[in-house]
């Protein structure tokens, strides 16, 4: 797909010009993986900037003995590997894998600072977009640590009910849904099985709908 005419360009890219975008486009590469294809492998060398078109993804971080930590669930438009652009160390920090069939565009690092270093525009765009997204993290850690594991759960429940994960819930596992909230998988399924008890949500199958926001609001607040 052309850089200049791509519909799915984010509000980083329209501050770029036709000769701008020209130069990404000549040595961009676009990908397709499979749902649960990993995308960015943990302490591999980083060498593109990866910008998701199509598609979700798990961010996380691989624990000992395979607990996995889920940092974020990453839509469309959203970029992978920003962190390790100016690092010495150029490696992943973290894992990245696909919930859903997803196509990423791969952007050669030097060329991504080029741009950086000579279109202001696109810098602050591109800088704003990471402080939002360390902002997230920051203070999804803050909130959990102050949860117990209903509230927790409760809170992730909220998060994946935006609009922007619409056609995401029948993807997302109970596995999944523990990593992000941080807690057994056990606990998962029993706390699930409590809200659904008391008419908080439904299920049929992967799929979690919220019968009852308010209550809901008020676990992931109080709990």
């Amino acid at each position: 797909m052309d850089c200049i005419d791509c519909p799915y360009k984010s509000q980083c890219f329209e501050k770029l010009n036709k000769s701008e975008l020209q130069y990404i486009n000549s040595s961009k590469k676009q990908v397709n993986y499979r749902k649960g294809e990993t995308i960015y492998k943990q302490g591999s060398f980083s060498s593109h900037i990866m910008f998701i078109v199509e598609g979700y993804a798990k961010k996380y971080v691989e624990g000992k003995g395979g607990n996995d930590y889920t940092l974020n669930i990453l839509k469309p438009n959203e970029f992978i590997g920003l962190s390790s652009l100016f690092c010495t160390k150029e490696y992943c920090y973290c894992s990245v894998s696909a919930l859903t069939n997803t196509t990423v565009c791969l952007i050669k690092k030097e060329d991504f600072k080029k741009l950086i270093a000579e279109n202001n525009s696109f810098a602050q765009e591109i800088i704003k977009w990471y402080c939002q997204n360390e902002e997230y993290i920051f203070k999804k850690f803050t909130s959990m640590n102050d949860k117990n594991t209903t509230g927790r759960l409760a809170e992730v429940l909220l998060y994946l009910s935006s609009k922007e994960y619409d056609d995401l819930d029948t993807h997302i596992s109970r596995k999944v849904l523990s990593e992000f909230a941080g807690i057994s998988l056990e606990s998962t399924i029993r706390i699930l099985s409590e809200l659904k008890k008391d008419k908080i949500i439904a299920t049929d199958g992967k799929k979690i709908e919220i019968l009852d926001l308010d209550k809901l609001k008020s676990i992931s607040k109080n709990g």
